[in-house]
């Protein structure tokens, strides 16, 4: 079974290659949503007549595996900090829509993970303090 460390070290390298082309398609954040999307689906859906599938459900499911994800993306440039931040509020109102059974679910249970929302959150008091940074070079 592959480990978290170790399917980090494989996405990392599968980007090298994909990377100009997921680029190149997220011209917007909606395609940059579309990406993170796509991932946490992989990480919540086993099909057994694919191992594939099942083996990157099973890594992508357990802490810390989707907060490597996520990071990796933003780290590579692959989605941004907007895109993420925007997905998160997704799942925020979905989880407040339906908060006794959505943090049962799959999805609930992978956006609710530690380590997952300790990233989200330094997401984004990083992106609160570069928005206090630009509002303070504007008013010199």
């Amino acid at each position: 079974e592959m480990t978290a460390k170790q399917f980090l070290i494989h996405l990392q390298k599968e980007l090298t290659h994909w990377k100009p082309l997921l680029q190149r398609m997220a011209y917007s954040l909606h395609e940059e949503k579309c990406i993170i999307t796509t991932m946490e689906n992989a990480a919540i859906h086993t099909n057994n007549n694919n191992n594939t599938n099942t083996m990157m459900a099973n890594v992508l499911s357990k802490e810390p595996a989707f907060r490597f994800l996520l990071q990796t993306l933003h780290d590579q440039e692959v989605v941004t900090e907007e895109a993420i931040l925007s997905w998160a509020q997704d799942q925020t109102n979905l989880m407040q829509n339906d908060k006794d059974n959505w943090t049962s679910t799959p999805k609930g249970k992978l956006f609710t993970q530690q380590l997952t929302q300790d990233f989200l959150q330094w997401l984004e008091e990083d992106s609160e303090s570069e928005d206090d940074a630009s509002t303070d070079d504007s008013a010199d």
